[in-house]
């Protein structure tokens, strides 16, 4: 399998001083948005080169992350957080992948 999207859309307005988190259940940095661009310096290594957003974000309000070439041990719980410029929560939302072989399910949490 070459990639998949874990889906994270809002229908807020977010200005450009967001910064958008997505990190997995070990509270390792997965991918991280900030001062319209991805900061790949701050993203765990085991993640690094493996992620990937939407250009336009904010315009179109598409938070979704697309995880190329997962594996098994990428089977975990995700989260997406978006914070504003003073570091309060604005949003969040918590993703569950399976994979199995060349398998994969995300389960949604009903909220």
């Amino acid at each position: 399998m070459e990639s998949v999207l874990l889906s994270c859309r809002t229908t807020e307005d977010l200005d450009g001083d967001v910064r958008v988190e997505w990190r997995d259940s070990r509270d390792k940095k997965v991918h991280v948005y900030q001062n319209g661009s991805d900061q790949p310096g701050e993203q765990d290594q085991f993640y690094r080169t493996r992620t990937k957003m939407d250009e336009n974000l904010l315009e179109n309000k598409d938070l979704s992350l697309t995880l190329r070439r997962p594996r098994e041990r990428d089977s975990n719980t995700y989260i997406c957080r978006v914070y504003s410029r003073d570091g309060d929560v604005l949003m969040e939302k918590d993703i569950q992948l399976q994979v199995k072989g060349q398998w994969f399910k995300c389960i949604f949490p009903i909220s």
